[in-house]
């Protein structure tokens, strides 16, 4: 996942679809408090620079894979996009050892953006594409340009405690156009792949499999145009009324609330 951009403003109809959601909803002003030791977790990724994700984003993909364990909610995990892992390590300390985690990822450097990604997403690109992008530090160069992601992402899974091939956890590489394939149910997704394409594609095949109550966080929809336009087009219908939606932590969080 490429450096964070600006916010979008909101402006079509779904987007004010969701303003009236989120006016309806008591949203905290930040994620409830989740368990202590997922809690040493989420500040480990951080303070160890695996995860692009704030503090507040990592605590609600916490705190709703919590409430989803808690209602008994049927199905299996997906991340789409895992940079340097930290957040599937998150996911994987959350989801209990009875559910899987499919990981799918380039495990290299991000795939060009295409025609219905705005100018912010191909200036960002052309950065990365010349060498010049940085990494999470804002000092490292862009993890991207390194051939041993897969191989480092296995090793932090291993020093949290969760070797891969122990935990439920499957790794995919690819372009999510290629390799993605959901044959479940699904109760939880995070999908950071930040251009239109791939997050379209994402929200094509998972969605369908969402078990009521089941959560899809959009990581991008307020930093980067393709993943909000990608959203936009797709809930833009009357499929929207089957899902309630909030940005109050920065991500999309995206629940199915009535079975299709």
């Amino acid at each position: 996942m490429p450096q964070k951009n600006q916010n979008y403003s909101l402006e079509t109809s779904f987007q004010n679809f969701i303003r009236g959601v989120r006016r309806k909803l008591r949203i905290p002003a930040s994620p409830p408090s989740i368990d202590p030791q997922l809690q040493s977790v989420c500040e480990r990724v951080r303070k160890e620079e695996i995860t692009y994700l704030s503090m507040q984003r990592l605590r609600s993909i916490v705190w709703l894979m919590e409430d989803i364990n808690k209602r008994g909610i049927a199905g299996d995990l997906i991340e789409a996009g895992c940079a340097l892992g930290g957040s599937a390590i998150v996911l994987t300390a959350s989801k209990g050892i009875e559910r899987k985690l499919s990981i799918y990822d380039t495990f290299e450097m991000i795939p060009p953006p295409g025609p219905k990604d705005g100018p912010d997403v191909h200036r960002r690109y052309e950065k990365i594409a010349k060498g010049e992008a940085k990494g999470i530090s804002g000092e490292d160069d862009y993890y991207g340009y390194r051939d041993d992601i897969p191989d480092q992402v296995r090793a932090s899974f291993e020093s949290y405690g969760f070797p891969v091939d122990e935990s439920g956890v499957t790794m995919v590489k690819g372009l999510v156009e290629d390799t993605l394939a959901v044959d479940g149910p699904i109760c939880f997704a995070h999908v950071d792949v930040d251009w239109y394409s791939p997050v379209t594609c994402c929200l094509e095949r998972i969605v369908p499999h969402l078990s009521v109550g089941g959560a899809v966080v959009l990581d991008d929809y307020l930093d980067w145009s393709g993943c909000n336009e990608a959203a936009n087009d797709f809930f833009n219908s009357p499929i929207k009324n089957q899902f309630s939606f909030h940005a109050r932590y920065g991500h999309l969080v995206i629940r199915r609330t009535k079975a299709s």
